[in-house]
């Protein structure tokens, strides 16, 4: 299958997060606790970018019309990418003028299964 690219290249307001998705259950007040993972993804990987574009109209119709599918992102203007697929289900866009923006998203890493 062939993935779409999403080139960026961010002014660097960026925050990286990792979640263990771990449902708990406690038993008495002794502290005994029962751990497991939700799902089969142990924990989702994610990025917070925030980034000054020109395109952000173009960028916005890439997100638009995935509608959620997953693609490569590059942070280096699509020059290359770190070979990880990634989700974006919300964004903002916040113009500056007739053609920047600060666009900011996050996206979230997926796994894949060969």
């Amino acid at each position: 299958m062939t993935y779409s690219i999403l080139p960026l290249t961010p002014t660097w307001t960026d925050s990286f997060t990792e979640t263990a998705e771990i449902s708990s259950t406690q038993y008495g007040p002794t502290g005994v606790e029962l751990r497991e993972f939700k799902g089969i993804t142990p924990s989702l990987v994610g990025w917070d970018i925030q980034v000054a574009v020109v395109n952000f109209a173009a960028i916005d119709t890439f997100l638009r019309g995935l509608r959620g599918s997953p693609f490569y992102l590059s942070l280096d203007g699509g020059a290359t990418t770190d070979g990880n697929l990634y989700i974006c289900q919300q964004w903002s866009i916040e113009r500056q003028g007739p053609t920047a923006a600060i666009f900011s998203a996050k996206f979230n890493q997926i796994l894949r299964y060969q």
